[in-house]
């Protein structure tokens, strides 16, 4: 993809194409929500940003660094592979030296499990040390925070939240709580929602830090429950526009910088 800079979208088909993966997956994706669509003339189309992502490519069309035991880095990163369709069986090269009689059995490679190919530990690599450690569930990406002294909490990562988000647990650990139904007003896919307030607090996630005068707090109970573990809050896009992120699903890696310039 990195011969083509400069188209910014795509058609479902060309996405297939230039991503290798099948028109079903790239349809798929984009209805759970982990690939970006814009509709242009009555077609879909897949911004450039977005399928690098999904991939695991830079804007630069760099793939991550390859784990120690590639060969070669790999052209693409698909941060969610499909599963395996023999993820139960042996590898069919292991099923093929066990029936040849003549075959010493103390020669023969243990047996090899599609499973071993599919989940791999973390590997950070030499470059990206410094990067924060993040948990992915489904296309979550949940982030270490503190409010104010708190212990660790887990923020998700979400461009379409205006602005940080708080929980009402993960509130209390504010100052100046005040009710704010009236004058603030937050909508999502559940509806709108019945209790809001803000309050000050200062966030501190990865190497940074900020201090929100009126952070809004509100009951996050249904994205936890959906998520399958408490998120105390959102790390939103009017803070997430100042910053340089850069995201490794692969690895559950984040890389946040902070540029005056912004």
């Amino acid at each position: 993809m990195a011969h083509q800079p400069e188209k910014l979208t795509f058609s479902v088909t060309e996405a297939a194409a230039a991503s290798g993966l099948s028109i079903r997956k790239i349809w798929f994706e984009l209805a759970a929500g982990r690939l970006e669509a814009v509709r242009s003339t009555g077609r879909t189309l897949v911004p450039r940003g977005s399928l690098l992502k999904y991939l695991g490519i830079d804007e630069t069309g760099n793939p991550l660094p390859k784990r120690p035991e590639d060969k070669v880095a790999p052209q693409s990163l698909i941060s969610e592979p499909d599963i395996p369709a023999n993820l139960d069986r042996e590898d069919s090269s292991t099923n093929s030296s066990s029936n040849n009689p003549t075959k010493n059995a103390s020669d023969s490679n243990p047996p090899v499990r599609a499973w071993d190919d599919f989940f791999k530990d973390r590997y950070i690599a030499p470059e990206m040390a410094d990067w924060t450690k993040v948990y992915r569930i489904g296309h979550a990406m949940l982030v270490p925070t503190f409010v104010d002294d708190s212990k660790a909490l887990l923020f998700e990562l979400d461009t379409g939240a205006f602005t940080n988000t708080l929980s009402l647990r993960a509130g209390l650990k504010a100052d100046s709580i005040v009710p704010e139904e009236d004058a603030l007003r937050v909508r999502g896919l559940s509806g709108e929602a019945k209790a809001v307030y803000s309050g000050k607090a200062t966030l501190s996630f990865g190497h940074l830090q900020q201090t929100d005068p009126a952070i809004v707090i509100l009951n996050l109970s249904n994205v936890s429950g959906h998520i399958g573990t408490e998120v105390s809050g959102f790390l939103g896009y009017g803070m997430l526009r100042l910053l340089d992120v850069k995201l490794d699903y692969r690895d559950g890696l984040v890389n946040f910088e902070y540029h005056p310039k912004h």
